[in-house]
């Protein structure tokens, strides 16, 4: 007979083996920092590679919409790291 594992229980052994293999334990990951997704107001005009890795350093995103250009370099690095926060655009 096939036995339904909860996902939050298959998540919760991803976290032990990542702390074990960290060498951390269970409740300093738990108690890891998330990254605040602070957004700005203003649509950038423009955004390069490294307008991305501030992004990323400061744990804010870069608010992007069918005007702004970008580099394919920061569209590279930004959508590996989830960093633009889209205004009313369906793709990029």
């Amino acid at each position: 007979s096939q036995r339904k594992i909860p996902a939050s229980a298959i998540l919760e052994r991803i976290d032990e083996s990542i702390a074990v293999k960290d060498g951390l334990s269970k409740q300093t990951v738990t108690q890891l920092p998330v990254p605040s997704q602070q957004i700005p107001s203003v649509p950038a005009d423009f955004v390069c590679e490294d307008d991305v890795k501030n992004a990323i350093r400061d744990e804010k995103q870069i608010l992007i919409n069918e005007r702004t250009i970008i580099t394919p370099a920061a569209r590279d690095l930004a959508l590996t790291h989830q960093t633009f926060h889209e205004e009313g655009l369906t793709r990029y």
